[in-house]
């Protein structure tokens, strides 16, 4: 994961108009709807396209280590990852949704 101020200079860098979310200590706001998929910053992993309240709601639950969390609107996986990260991948983490597709 890279430092939210980086991301945003970097992306800035690129010519995207940025700023930091006002909630969430980790997001970013990007004005119109630049191809985020193709960007180098995604595609390496080193950020994830999630809405502001599904990262609230992850700092909100702020689960530890060894703990078990179930994730039932789990969608294509963006909460899921960030409970991960939380818990430091190390734990039990069940993530499932109504669709089949993610």
């Amino acid at each position: 994961m890279a430092a939210r101020d980086a991301v945003i200079q970097q992306l800035a860098h690129e010519g995207m108009n940025v700023q930091p979310t006002p909630y969430s200590p980790l997001g970013i706001r990007i004005d119109g709807n630049p191809a985020l998929g193709r960007n180098p910053l995604f595609t390496s992993g080193r950020v994830e396209i999630q809405d502001e309240g599904s990262q609230l709601l992850c700092n909100l639950l702020a689960p530890k280590r060894r703990e078990m969390v179930v994730d039932f609107c789990a969608g294509a996986g963006g909460k899921t990852l960030a409970l991960g990260a939380l818990m430091q991948s190390q734990g039990r983490l069940y993530a499932f949704d109504v669709s089949e597709r993610g």
